[in-house]
């Protein structure tokens, strides 16, 4: 069976590559999950560093894409940046499934 590079983890969940840069400015690569109630960021750095972070969609104020980079302003905590490293359209894609989950749909 062929997979898709935005693989489908269970009926609830939808995965995407992307990287994003921490406040220190560490550079993470790694991928965003989708679930039912929250996304969680899960990458690391080049020089082993790893990070998992959840954020609740009820954290989440907005978000847009501007500039090649999908921007999830977060109610507690800084913006977040985000980068695809996944097919053409996947970021842009991301944010219309995260404005959606946001919005409690």
């Amino acid at each position: 069976m062929h997979r898709n590079p935005r693989t489908r983890h269970s009926a609830d969940m939808q995965t995407y590559a992307v990287y994003w840069n921490e406040l220190d400015g560490a550079r993470f690569a790694g991928r965003i999950s989708l679930r039912a109630e929250f996304a969680e960021l899960d990458g690391g750095t080049s020089d082993g560093r790893r990070l998992r972070r959840r954020i609740d969609f009820d954290d989440i104020s907005s978000v847009r894409y501007e500039g090649g980079r999908l921007h999830v302003a977060r109610r507690s905590g800084s913006l977040l940046r985000l980068g695809s490293v996944d097919r053409p359209g996947a970021l842009r894609e991301l944010g219309e499934r995260l404005q959606i989950l946001v919005a409690g749909g």
